[in-house]
């Protein structure tokens, strides 16, 4: 079995796929070994054969390589989601109960210690004699 069809599969295609892929790419190495066992053809149908054989395993190999990537970044996605869910449960378990806060009673404030206009909500001019009584 040729090189590229040892390629590592077994995480994106079912078994069967997976040997489908393996033969066929094994039967182009082989035609395209065959066609150049003597060097490169002088025959232009030969070379058009060969090349168009050589851009089918490209293919191939380039559809592979990207599915793997793809399944690839889907499992980083799943492992950050999972990572991410046990940062929060983490968290969650670290926080402690407070309980209920109490707050304490405030004595009214009596009129003398209002500074002019605090207790109005509407606008009022004010000057320096205001504040020296």
């Amino acid at each position: 079995m040729g090189k590229i069809a040892e390629m590592d599969s077994a995480e994106i295609f079912l078994p069967e796929e997976t040997r489908l892929i393996k033969k066929s790419l094994d039967i182009r190495e082989q035609m395209v070994d065959k066609l150049i066992e003597d060097g490169i053809p002088k025959d232009t149908r030969k070379i058009r054969v060969i090349n168009e054989v050589l851009n089918s395993i490209d293919s191939l190999v380039l559809g592979k390589v990207d599915r793997r990537l793809k399944h690839g970044e889907n499992q980083n996605q799943q492992d950050m989601v999972e990572l991410v869910k046990e940062v929060l449960l983490a968290v969650e378990k670290q926080k402690t109960s407070v309980g209920p806060i109490e707050i304490p009673e405030i004595e009214p404030l009596s009129p003398d210690e209002l500074v002019p206009g605090e207790d109005k909500i509407e606008y009022e001019e004010l000057d320096i004699s205001d504040f020296t009584d």
